[in-house]
């Protein structure tokens, strides 16, 4: 017969081998004997906290310390109520197991880890030296103080502790990303970069890298690039859950250092019939493998790369039409090539600026199709061929019979092609389904709302493809941050969120992403933009949203109020922000958050310079007057004003553009100004989100740590650094 001591050894290899299951039949089997076994009872609790199970847990391991109250179990306890977020008890767990064991340096580490979460940094700090001194080779104390010193600002120490975390677990893909994010944070981004390229060589599967290397990368122009780094690429091309977009400097700095681009860019310049007679490595550049990803999944956001593209389309379309009996018979590019960039025409929403000549042959052709749609289709792989041309100046959802291309005697298209397709045409149909059936929340009566809401109608804002997928978190943790050594309530769960202004959905889509147990209600003026909104919410499986059709000014009356507002860009289109701000502030609970992003009138000034330049020379906010006013813009001489514009990723496709220098309703703001109307409104200003960059320039002209609250001192400091807010002034307040 097997010993008890026996079963119980024989569970405990099991349990440390990860086979949970063998190990909790075991620890059953001993309570089955032996119903009041403290390490069985103490054991099952931990294989339900490692389960997520942590109610249970609690219930378990309170048994075993009520028979032997031992260190391990008290610290072990703890961690289920860390888990809970029941920092106290989770504290006095911890200080428990101290108590019998001063010398236990996983209990420190997990109480720096509850003093940290609570913003105790000064007490987390100390504690995790102590663990230690107590055990030098504690990787996750090393990564943890790492943690707390860079929330101090003592970014130099913080780098060292991850470094040796990394130096005792070469692999701990945390550290690695906490210690890329700090290198590329403070500006190190090649160090961040070639950090994350060799952790995803040794781990090409792991998301977590993948986002942490797209989030890396973002804004940086890649030159080159060898074979397992390119190999990377098109997986980051893959991942829905990465946004192209951040990528997008990346792409451009390959194909713009390319051998063929400089050769382009010069018979881009010129009017003559330019390419592939001149260019010898025009195919290479064309069917570069990621360049072919990145085309549909993103948009371009270079004045160059855009001229080059522009004129290799016209080139295309002249190329074409020379064959009269057979249009689109020959190109000169790749098939494949030829769908991607009509699908980096269709994600700028046609803003590249086309000659008459083009728009007359593109006219010729549509009515070519008009005709043949009409009819049976007998070679559809030259339908293919003259969509695709059309697709490069228009949305084929737009071409008379659409709904013909549709029919299933039509679906056999090259796989190039289905993607224009899909996005073209059966997204248009399910938007046209959703706007159908969108509900109205307010009416929208306000003269500037209206305005506004027509603009949008006209050209839903943002059109995105692709997001980052958020790391989890919850309302508490978010208040803790932002609010830290404060005592304040648990949030319910649902906890209940406002979107104000949703556009086409990705920022209530990316919270509900984030806080998972939430109920996010989202409202905008636009019908179209919020038909966007649910096909993408449909598409990421998100189902916790509501979006509804509103006004925030008509919202005042609404009976229902939330934990969480986000706003988000849209209070500075009204004609009185502060009016419509006032009502958000009536429907947040007591305890609630707000986060607010306005203009910074220092950093929109080349963007006001640009109005100006748009107003003088009458440009109509449509889509050919965009496309005018984008040509005269990228035209201008270097150093005019309204070349600034070139410097945001909107000025690079058609409803951005026009929301960015076009839009019917703006206003601006310097920090004063905000921080007058939180004291009118009775809020606290909370602190603006800001990368390491930023904020070690303001520490360095306040090394105050409060001083991150203080709004006067960010005057200050915008005064001296202009460009500061260019994305916008982005800031959490609560209330007084």
């Amino acid at each position: 017969m097997i010993s008890l001591p026996d079963v119980l050894q024989t569970a405990i290899q099991h349990h440390q081998a990860g086979r949970l299951q063998e190990a909790e039949a075991l620890y059953r089997q001993i309570l089955q004997v032996e119903p009041n076994h403290p390490d069985a009872l103490h054991l099952l609790g931990v294989i339900a906290h490692q389960a997520g199970k942590h109610e249970i847990a609690l219930e378990y391991i309170a048994r075993a310390i009520a028979l032997n109250p031992a260190a391990e179990y008290h610290n072990n306890i703890g961690e289920a109520y860390r888990a809970l977020a029941r920092l106290n008890e989770a504290g006095a767990s911890f200080q428990q197991a101290l108590a019998l064991n001063p010398v236990f340096a996983e209990a420190m580490n997990n109480l720096g880890a509850v003093l940290q979460t609570q913003g105790k940094l000064e007490g987390a700090v100390a504690q995790y030296r102590r663990a230690l001194e107590i055990k030098p080779g504690y990787a996750q104390a090393h990564s943890n103080l790492g943690n707390a010193l860079r929330a101090q600002g003592k970014l130099d120490e913080a780098v060292a502790q991850y470094r040796q975390a990394l130096a005792l677990t070469p692999r701990d893909v945390a550290v690695q990303i906490s210690l890329a994010g700090l290198l590329h944070g403070r500006g190190h981004t090649l160090d961040a970069l070639m950090l994350l390229f060799n952790g995803l060589t040794e781990e090409p599967s792991n998301v977590q890298l993948r986002r942490a290397l797209a989030a890396a990368l973002h804004g940086y122009e890649l030159h080159t690039a060898g074979e397992q780094a390119r190999a990377i690429l098109l997986r980051l091309f893959q991942d829905d859950d990465i946004s192209s977009q951040n990528l997008a400097a990346v792409v451009a700095g390959l194909a713009r250092n390319s051998p063929a681009f400089l050769p382009l860019l010069s018979a881009s310049q010129n009017s003559g019939d330019p390419f592939r007679e001149e260019i010898k490595e025009l195919d290479a550049f064309l069917n570069d493998p990621v360049f072919l990803s990145a085309l549909p999944r993103l948009v371009l956001c270079n004045g160059e790369l855009e001229r080059v593209l522009t004129h290799l389309r016209r080139w295309i379309l002249l190329r074409s039409a020379r064959h009269e009996d057979r249009p689109a018979a020959d190109p000169g590019v790749s098939h494949p090539f030829l769908c991607a960039l009509a699908m980096q025409c269709f994600n700028t929403e046609y803003a590249w600026f086309a000659s008459r000549d083009e728009a007359r042959m593109v006219s010729n052709l549509r009515t070519t199709l008009k005709a043949v749609l009409r009819r049976s289709v007998k070679d559809l792989h030259a339908l293919e061929r003259s969509l695709v041309l059309v697709a490069l100046y228009d949305s084929l959802h737009n071409l008379p019979g659409w709904e013909r291309l549709l029919k299933p005697e039509l679906s056999q298209w090259s796989e190039s092609f289905r993607l224009i397709v899909r996005e073209q045409l059966h997204n248009h149909k399910k938007e046209q389904d959703i706007t159908a059936r969108l509900t109205a929340l307010t009416g929208i009566r306000d003269a500037v709302s209206r305005k506004v809401r027509r603009q949008y109608e006209d050209n839903p804002y943002p059109r995105w493809m692709t997001t980052n997928r958020p790391q989890a978190r919850t309302i508490e943790s978010l208040a803790r941050s932002l609010r830290p050594g404060e005592m304040m309530r648990a949030f319910p769960r649902p906890a209940s969120i406002l979107v104000a202004g949703c556009g086409t959905g990705q920022q209530p889509i990316q919270t509900a992403m984030a806080f998972g147990d939430c109920d996010v209600l989202a409202v905008d003026l636009s019908r179209a933009s919020l038909a966007y909104a649910v096909r993408m919410a449909e598409r990421f499986g998100v189902t916790s949203v509501t979006f509804q059709q509103a006004d925030i000014l008509e919202m005042g009356e609404l009976d229902r109020r939330f934990h969480l507002i986000d706003c988000g860009g849209v209070l500075h289109h009204l004609k009185d922000p502060l009016k419509g701000w006032r009502v958000l502030v009536g429907l947040m609970e007591p305890d609630g958050l707000m986060k607010i992003a306005l203009y910074s009138s220092r950093a929109r000034r080349n963007i006001q310079a640009a109005r100006r330049f748009v107003r003088a020379r009458k440009f109509p906010p449509t889509p050919e007057g965009v496309r005018k006013c984008r040509r005269a813009i990228l035209d201008l001489p270097e150093g005019h004003p309204a070349r600034g514009a070139l410097t945001f990723r909107d000025f690079f496709s058609n409803s951005e553009c026009r929301d960015l220098i076009m839009h019917v309703q703006e206003h601006t703001f310097t920090a004063s100004e905000i921080a007058d109307c939180l004291n009118q409104l009775g809020l606290r200003f909370l602190g603006f989100e800001c990368d390491l960059k930023l904020q070690e320039r303001f520490r360095a002209m306040f090394p105050d740590q409060t001083a991150f609250t203080d709004l006067a001192r960010w005057n200050r400091f915008e005064e001296a650094n202009p460009d500061t807010f260019t994305s916008m002034y982005q800031f959490w307040c609560c209330r007084k």
